[in-house]
Formats: C-alpha cells, structure tokens, sequence
C-alpha cells in the first residue's frame, strides 16, 4: 500500500487539476500536512481528556467553522486591554484589543502556526501562550504586551500548553506530557527549573492558580468517563475534589468571587460558578448560543468568555463580556464582519497587509502595508496582489498566500464564490485533512460529512455557484478516496 505521504502528494496532484486559487491555497495546506505527517511518530502518545473532546465538539457542531472565530479570552489586570486568539486571517494567531473589543491589532503574525491559552502577567506587562511557531509541538512562549519580545521557553520534544502565570508573577503553571501523559508542571518565569508538580492518577487538563498562588485548580477525567474538577497545594499535597457528577466541567478560572468554569449541566453548555470547597454552585449563562467557553475573571467581578454561533452567518465563536454575574453579558468581537484583509500593520485598522507579486518582475515579491481604502485598486491594478503576507521556502521561492481576493476586477475572481465562502471552505478541509495526517481517519470522516454538508448549505444560500460546489466536492471526493485506502 502507498505511504501516506505519497497520498497526499498524489492528493496534491489532483487538486491542481480544479484549476483556481482554490485549488492552490488547499495545495499548500497538503504540503504543509507532508512536512507535518510524521509528527504522530513522535515518542509522546497524543490524546485528548473527555473534556477536551467535549469542546471540540461544542466548537465544530453545526456552523463548526463557518467563519473564522475569536476564542480564549483574557482581560488585562487594569481592566483595560482585551488578549484573544482568532483564525480570522487564517491561522490562530493572539490579537489585542482595548477591552471593548475596538482596536484589534495582531500580537503575533505567524503564518501556519496555531497559537492559544493567553494569560496576563500580573503587572500587564508580557502575555504568556502557547504556540507551534516553528516546532511540530506547541511550546510555551512569552510576549510583551506590544506584541515585541517573544521568547520560547519550552522546547523538547513533548506538548505544553495552558500557561498561567502565578500571582506574584515569579512561576508559570502548565500542561506538559513530557513523562508521556499530561501532568501538571511548573517553571520560574524566565523558562528555568521546569518540572512536573505532582503525578496525578488520573487525565488531567486546564490549570489555574489560586488568588493567593498557593491552590492549583485543574480538570481531572476518567477515560471515556466524566471530568470534574479538583484542587491540589502547589507542592503537590494535599488537595480533594470540588464538583461531582456524570458531566464535562473544564475551562476553571479562579477568583475572588469563586471559580468560574464552562459544563455540560442542566443539558446545555454554559457557565457555572462554585466555591474552592465545593459549596455555591450556581449557573451564570445558560446560552442562546451553542456553547459558552473559556471564562476568565477580571477586576472587580467582570469575566470574559467565547459564545460559539448558531447559524452559517454567524462568527464560529466571538467574546463576550460581563461586568458581573449580575448583568447579562455583551458580545464584544464580531468576527463574522466580513473583512478582505488581516488589519496586521498599523494599530488604527486603517492599515493592511498584501503580499505585492509585480507583473513582469517576481523577484520583486514583497509585503506591503497600505491603506485600507487603496485595498481594491492596488488588487484590480496588478493583478497579482494577495492579502496576507508573502511566505517564502528556503529556496526564496514564494510559497503561500495567507488569504487571497475574489473582487470583480481581479485575476483571482475565477472560482465564483465569495472570499468568505471560499475561506469557509478551505479552513473545513484542511481539518479533515490535518486529522487525516495524524492518523484520526474516524475525525477525518466525520469533517469531511461536515465539508460536503457545508458545500449544500452555502449552495442554498446563494454564497456558492453550482460549478463551485461541483468543484470543491471533487477535492473531497479524491481525498475520500484516500481515506478509504488508509483504513485498508
């Protein structure tokens, strides 16, 4: 039987035959999975806690990435700054916003890598976060709040994720499977004297400190079972379990008031509130939306936290905000406003990035920052132009196009879908894509029944000619098809 790899060249191969900046922009995602693929060979077993699953799930049910999202939330500790990770330029890359969600301007623009779990130092200055920028895993990075001084502090060959900073701003609490399992860890701020806490009988996901720094709250799961959560003393003793029951809690955050968390209770998705020894639990959102994520505290009694959509024109997930458990919370981010471009230069939002590729000279290729208005007329007038940033191979070849235009004038018009049809779509595949390359052929299967659904959907709508719908339906026909060989 061919080796996977080979199918995906053979994929590739394919694809380019449907012709269009379709085809091309899946082409690079495939030749990104090649280079990926042999991840799942690596010597730490990947998986995910019952309650990971359940918000992978909550997240990708129904409008599961009908437009890009904004999702893992975090206010300043002054009340007045907004860290959120959102996919709307086509990786999820860590945003900052004044806290009413005006002003959003990247923090990082790091093309093809997957960046989450924001936390703010104490004093505001530096952002923790955990990313795959140039690593096949993610690691844990520091930021400085204007976006400059990034710093890895993490680097073998394991998964970390979930850092908090601690109170008093001196350790850095996260997830590691570097013993081959997920264990609560923790390192000096500056990356130095890592180390698991405790050994902990159980799957285990989602740690927050204490207000005083000297608990840790975490999420702890049987396999295939309920996840609760519990407490333990950072230095690994003592500690007990806090909520119980046949459900998913996860996503803690706690706080003065409490610690608020996301459950499946009640039969919806939302948000709860209990107190450190079990005692007070009360239910703070019962959403309109799909689900409630990612709760986290701040000053004063207000919280923030990710509410998914419902419909195909809905955002897959935006931030809410609430001054306290008392008033109804307020949507701050919509990131289901249509947008040709990523705002990822100038902090105004009247500055965006193409990639500028002049006719007649490639080797001028370059990133440009221009003036938002001048968007459609640089595009119309070269022809060549993408949004996005110009990503290079080793070769100084120009390889990928972050995002692209279908405008009236534009050479880049030929698949005739909209551009967020067109994203839509290319983000539903490379999913199943990316599960195809880990060796999840069963989640594979299940994005792909969503990706053909989604083609129906956007037909229906008006925002996808039938000869598209044809078109893209093939790709998923051919990648089915390999799918199928795989399971052989």
């Amino acid at each position: 039987m061919a080796s996977k790899s080979t199918m995906r060249r053979s994929q590739i191969r394919k694809l380019l035959a449907y012709g269009g900046v379709v085809a091309c922009a899946v082409a690079v995602i495939l030749l990104n999975v090649i280079t990926t693929g042999s991840d799942k060979e690596a010597r730490h077993t990947q998986y995910r806690t019952p309650a990971e699953e359940a918000v992978e799930a909550a997240k990708n049910s129904g409008v599961e990435e009908a437009r890009p999202g904004a999702a893992y939330p975090a206010i300043s500790p002054d009340g007045s700054k907004l860290v959120f990770v959102s996919d709307v330029g086509g990786s999820r890359d860590l945003w900052i916003a004044d806290a009413g969600g005006t002003n959003a301007a990247l923090l990082t623009a790091w093309p093809d890598s997957d960046e989450k779990d924001p936390a703010w130092a104490g004093d505001g200055s530096t952002i923790v976060f955990s990313s795959n920028h140039g690593a096949t895993r993610h690691n844990i990075w520091v930021i400085d709040a204007d976006g400059l001084n990034a710093l890895q502090l993490t680097s073998d060959d394991a998964e970390h994720e979930h850092p908090r900073y601690s109170p008093d701003g001196s350790s850095i609490l996260y997830l590691s499977n570097s013993t081959g399992k997920k264990e609560l860890w923790v390192m000096n701020s500056d990356g130095t004297n890592q180390g698991p806490i405790a050994l902990v009988g159980f799957l285990v996901s989602d740690p927050g400190w204490s207000p005083n720094g000297e608990t840790i709250v975490y999420v702890g799961c049987s396999r295939g079972g309920p996840c609760n959560l519990f407490r333990i003393k950072n230095d690994g003793s003592g500690g007990g379990q806090i909520t119980f029951g046949d459900f998913q809690d996860w996503n803690p955050d706690w706080g003065p008031l409490g610690i608020i968390f996301a459950s499946d209770r009640e039969d919806s998705q939302g948000l709860w509130m209990v107190q450190p020894d079990g005692s007070g639990l009360q239910q703070v959102t019962a959403p309109d939306g799909l689900a409630d994520l990612d709760p986290r505290w701040g000053p004063g009694g207000s919280f923030v936290f990710s509410r998914s959509g419902k419909n195909i024109e809905d955002a897959a997930s935006d931030i809410w905000f609430s001054p306290s458990l008392d008033t109804p919370p307020e949507q701050v981010t919509r990131t289901n406003t249509p947008s040709a471009c990523v705002p990822s230069c100038g902090r105004d939002g009247m500055k965006i990035t193409i990639c500028h590729v002049p006719a007649g000279t490639p080797v001028n290729v370059r990133t440009l920052c221009i003036d938002e208005n001048a968007l459609s007329a640089h595009i119309d007038r070269h022809g060549g132009d993408y949004c996005g940033l110009c990503v290079f191979a080793g070769s100084g070849k120009l390889t990928t196009l972050i995002t692209w235009v279908s405008g009236a004038g534009s050479s880049r018009g030929a698949v005739s879908a909209s551009p967020i049809a067109n994203e839509t779509l290319q983000r539903r595949l490379r999913g199943a894509l990316n599960a195809l390359a880990a060796g999840r052929e069963g989640w594979a299967a299940r994005r792909l029944r969503l990706f053909v659904r989604l083609v129906n959907q956007l037909v229906a709508k008006g925002a996808l000619s039938q000869d598209a719908a044809e078109g893209w339906n093939q790709a998923a026909d051919e990648i089915i098809g390999d799918l199928s060989a795989a399971r052989l």
